[in-house]
């Protein structure tokens, strides 16, 4: 797209997102600090596209001034409506963008409730739900088949998958007010712990017959995964996402993007509740496809749940070609 409207791109990254990037086969520059980063800002740049985490990070207050000094547009990009405040600074700072790219309504809401302007912000829909509908729909029987040899192994090719998707400790969500009727042993207790213990306490009883997944985020940490081979049969890190959700017939989470691309392709989807507002973190329009567990007799219930369909979503890459085509204009 970028090169059709006569950008050069350059995709720079820190390495948890190159990994990711790499297992999107997509070239990129890893940037492990602030010299790496300043190599490439003294560059002839036209345009600034930075991405965000659910905390906002010194390299990006290091980008925020250096295209502050040099008259660089910036367009942010917040893909999740998880920890909006956290995601870019206030204007007091100067950390806001020029323009905010967001992937549905309900985050544009919170950011605009946050103090954003209005007219800075802009729902483009999210590329890789475009891309992921594609991918299923045009995804046989066959070759659904093929790709389970290759992840899985060629002995396990005829069994059910079900994925269990986890998450990074994010303080903040802890801290927050506990919620569902779970064991009094695991009151209180860290929201993704306690969502393994669910699926762990199942694992024999209702998914004895599944092949077992646990994808790791990429924040998660490796070494601490060993633990997990007795009620999983495969931990699962380095395989690309689109992959390991063609071939799972069931998802388990909490809110993680993973857990929202599954909804949206129509893989029955439960999310673990454990934090009064972890369920608003899943927008507005996907909701209809994931099942909200609040308790073990839920889970027991609604894991049987077995059919939804593919949601329709807004065609994103015509909306990003249409807003940075009428921004080369505006810039010209």
């Amino acid at each position: 797209m970028f090169s059709d409207l006569g950008y050069e791109v350059t995709f720079l990254a820190r390495p948890i997102s190159h990994r990711f990037l790499l297992q999107k086969k997509t070239r990129a520059v890893k940037i492990s600090n602030s010299f790496d980063l300043n190599f490439y800002l003294k560059r002839k740049i036209d345009l600034i596209l930075m991405g965000s985490t659910a905390k906002f990070e010194k390299i990006q207050k290091l980008i925020f001034n250096y295209a502050n000094n040099e008259k660089i547009l910036v367009i942010g990009i917040a893909d999740a409506k998880m920890s909006s405040a956290f995601r870019f600074k206030s204007d007091k700072e100067n950390m806001i963008p020029n323009y905010l790219l967001v992937t549905n309504e309900d985050t544009k809401k919170n950011l605009v409730n946050l103090g954003f302007p209005k007219n800075k912000i802009f729902n483009t829909g999210h590329p890789q739900y475009e891309n992921l509908l594609s991918l299923k729909k045009n995804f046989s029987k066959e070759k659904i088949k093929k790709l389970k040899i290759k992840v899985l192994g060629k002995q396990f090719e005829n069994y059910p998958v079900i994925t269990f998707v986890s998450e990074p400790t994010i303080p903040d969500y802890n801290k927050s007010e506990f919620c569902g009727d779970w064991p009094k042993e695991w009151i209180n207790m860290e929201r993704n712990n306690l969502a393994i213990n669910v699926f762990k306490r199942y694992a024999k009883f209702l998914f004895n017959d599944y092949y077992k997944i646990i994808r790791l985020h990429p924040k998660n940490k490796i070494e601490k995964s060993k633990n997990f081979d007795i009620h999983f049969d495969k931990v699962s890190f380095r395989e690309d996402s689109d992959s390991i959700l063609l071939i799972s017939d069931i998802i388990v989470g909490i809110t993680s993007s993973m857990l929202i691309e599954a909804a949206v392709i129509g893989i029955p989807t439960l999310s673990i509740q454990s934090r009064r507002n972890d369920y608003l973190d899943i927008p507005k329009f996907v909701r209809e496809n994931i099942s909200l567990i609040n308790s073990l007799k839920d889970f027991e219930k609604k894991i049987k749940k077995k059919s939804t369909f593919p949601i329709s979503v807004s065609s994103s890459s015509k909306i990003l070609k249409n807003f940075f085509k009428e921004l080369n204009y505006s810039n010209e």
